[in-house]
């Protein structure tokens, strides 16, 4: 269970980033964080993982404070996978996601650990990239390598920072299916994205943030024009695509002036 409890967050005493946003994450969830540029979609993600404390408000995993719990013991509940990951040497997909099994490592990695890995790269069929180079990869194959480090961390909590962003479309939807397949075996999922069709075909649970704002939270309900339309400050049309809601915007008309 993640409980947010009116967190409130600014980078700088005058840029107030999140304002009193709360909502509640049950377990098994599939949950996504979706809004405008800048509503602190990033942001809030980050307080999830502990990564950045609020001001004020609190946020609890099953029941206690993130702020009280031991590195070791949050990294052993909760995996962090960012938007982009930036190497500054060479490292194969092998030891890339043994780095998920730090938490576990005392003063070297064990058979065990070995084990963990091999099976985590036969889950997600990419053995066959055990020797590869990272950089080497496509983006969607690097993408599915920080999953399966994230996976090597044997947590029950996952949570990702843009999981598609950069990817194209079939790279998208291979990152999404895997993800939706993870969350059907009882793993916790949050994540923050743009792509507000992509969140409703494939998660259960959407939270909207508008200017640092919960604007709104819930399943699919939540996804009616009127919603869209405020939350994006745009026309819309909706549509029903074999039972699930479809956003289509209208065009956006400029002056000759503003271009």
């Amino acid at each position: 269970m993640i409980d947010i409890r009116h967190i409130h967050f600014c980078y700088h005493p005058s840029r107030p980033v999140l304002h009193d946003v709360g909502g509640r994450i049950r377990p098994g969830d599939f949950a996504a964080i979706v809004g405008p540029n800048g509503s602190g979609k990033s942001t809030l993600i980050k307080c999830l993982c502990g990564i950045l404390k609020p001001q004020r408000g609190s946020i609890l995993i099953n029941g206690l404070p993130v702020a009280k719990y031991p590195p070791v013991r949050l990294a052993r509940t909760v995996a962090y996978i960012p938007q982009t990951e930036k190497s500054y040497r060479p490292i194969t997909v092998f030891d890339a996601v043994l780095t998920g099994r730090t938490p576990y490592i005392r003063w070297k990695p064990s058979g065990q650990d070995f084990d963990e890995v091999a099976g985590v790269l036969r889950k997600l069929g990419i053995a066959r990239l055990s020797m590869r180079y990272v950089h080497e990869l496509s983006g969607g194959q690097q993408q599915t390598v920080m999953i399966a480090r994230a996976l090597a961390q044997k947590t029950r909590i996952l949570l990702l920072d843009e999981p598609t962003a950069n990817l194209d479309m079939r790279h998208q939807q291979e990152v999404m299916e895997l993800l939706k397949s993870l969350s059907a075996r009882g793993l916790t999922i949050v994540m923050s994205i743009h792509d507000i069709n992509t969140a409703i075909r494939y998660t259960g649970r959407l939270m909207m943030l508008k200017e640092g704002r919960l604007f709104a939270g819930g399943g699919r309900e939540i996804v009616t024009r009127e919603n869209m339309e405020q939350l994006y400050d745009i026309r819309v049309e909706m549509l029903d695509v074999h039972g699930t809601p479809h956003v289509i915007p209208h065009s956006v008309q400029f002056r000759s002036d503003e271009i």
